[in-house]
């Protein structure tokens, strides 16, 4: 999972966020995945500026 340098946590739970960055997230089972064009287009699209630094 990628966090946007953009991203400013304003609650614990906010700041929660943090912690995931880097991490690869997994679905459950019996979950399906978004399509590669869909995460491309989110990419793109909505995500805002650069990622955190590693």
């Amino acid at each position: 999972m990628l966090v946007s340098a953009t991203f400013s946590a304003r609650t614990a739970a906010g700041r929660s966020v943090y912690d995931l960055h880097g991490h690869e997230l997994r679905p459950r089972p019996g979950t399906v995945l978004p399509g590669r064009v869909h995460v491309a287009w989110h990419t793109r699209e909505v995500f805002k500026g650069a990622p955190l630094a590693a």
